[in-house]
Parts: C-alpha cells; sequence; structure tokens
C-alpha cells in the first residue's frame, strides 16, 4: 500500500464486500453543498469582498501537529508579494487549535496595512466559501482535506508527510513536497510561483 493514496487504500478495503466504484465515481466523493450553503457563502462573500474583480486568496496557517506548520514569516511574506502584485482580497481559516499562529500572522499583515479577513466557520458553509475562492494555501491538516473534497483550487503545504498517498489530487489541487521531510524548508518563492499559475489569468 505505499505510495497509493489513502482513498484508494480504503475504497480497497470497500472492494472486498464487492463494492466497487469507477473512476469517476472516485473523482465525484466529496461534501454536498446545497442551496442554503451557497446563499450563506454568497452572503459571506457579498459582505467581505465587494470588489468582483480582484482575486481572493484563502490560507490555512495553521495546523494539528507542529511539525506540518509552514511557518508564519513564510505565510506573511508569500501574502505581501502577492498583494503587492495583485491586490488580491485575503481570508484566513482558522480552527480550535490555530489561534497563536492566526494572531501572529494577522499581526503582521495589520503593520503592513494589509487588510484581511478570520473565519471559523461551520464546516459545510467553509467547504461553500472556499469553494468561491480563487485559491487556498494550506498546510497539511484537517482543513485541507475538508476543502480537497470540495473541489477547492488549492495549494497543499508538505513536510514529513507523503503527499502521493495524502495531498488532494484533483485537476486544480497541488501540492509542495519538502525536499528534506522539514516544510519550513519550501521556500516562499516556491509558493509564490506556483500561486501565480491559479491568479495571473485572473489579472485584469
Amino acid at each position: 500500500w505505499e505510495n497509493k493514496h489513502q482513498a484508494i487504500r480504503n475504497l480497497e478495503v470497500v472492494n472486498q464486500i464487492d463494492c466497487e466504484l469507477d473512476d469517476e465515481e472516485i473523482k465525484n466523493i466529496g461534501i454536498v453543498i446545497n442551496e442554503e450553503d451557497s446563499r450563506e457563502a454568497n452572503s459571506f462573500i457579498d459582505k467581505h469582498f465587494l470588489d468582483k474583480s480582484k482575486n481572493i486568496v484563502a490560507v490555512q496557517p495553521g495546523a494539528g501537529q507542529v511539525k506540518n506548520i509552514w511557518d508564519v514569516e513564510n505565510f506573511f511574506f508569500l501574502l505581501l508579494r502577492l498583494y503587492e502584485k495583485h491586490k488580491n482580497y485575503i481570508l484566513i481559516t482558522c480552527g480550535p487549535t490555530d489561534k497563536d499562529v492566526v494572531k501572529s500572522l494577522s499581526e503582521k499583515l495589520l503593520k503592513d496595512n494589509i487588510g484581511f479577513v478570520i473565519e471559523s466557520l461551520p464546516l459545510k458553509q467553509l467547504c461553500a466559501v472556499l469553494k468561491k475562492t480563487d485559491l487556498y494555501i494550506t498546510n497539511d491538516t484537517g482543513t485541507m482535506h475538508i476543502a480537497a473534497s470540495s473541489d477547492v483550487k488549492m495549494i497543499s503545504l508538505f513536510g514529513p508527510t507523503n503527499p502521493v498517498e495524502w495531498a488532494p489530487n484533483r485537476n486544480h489541487q497541488k501540492f509542495i513536497k519538502s525536499k528534506d521531510g522539514n516544510i519550513n524548508s519550501i521556500s516562499v518563492e516556491e509558493v509564490f510561483t506556483l500561486a501565480e499559475t491559479f491568479l495571473s489569468k485572473n489579472i485584469n
């Protein structure tokens, strides 16, 4: 099972009871966003991000394990570069264990007068909102998997974990893996360059 994605591994267990899915069915496995979820997401976007010509870049700077956290300084300098080029909106997602990391990132952005929104949303509403962003840049954490199941455009960052087994892998979901297993060996330049492949097409 080494170097096989966890979703496939889990489905192989189910296959033992003659329950098989074809490739299209596997690709469409995910959290269902209903009309109410979409309405709530639209209201959130309309409230916080008025200029529809601007990109919305969301980030998840925290993670359940310290070894999976890309440093706050990295997130700050990445967001600074993106903002300088695109004048984009910034959305920071925050879970129960992320408050210190988010506070640190927020303070750095405020010092540079860069606006942002912080939200800890209910699961399905979070998925619906992230689906409306232009890019979600996330550490290897639970929120990454939740967003992936809703077909969110994203870049996921991996340190010691094997992304072949764990990374979101739909067409517009990319990952960067540290070469030495230390997530902070991933450079801001690497993430910025990959982010541009998502955002440059939206430049007015």
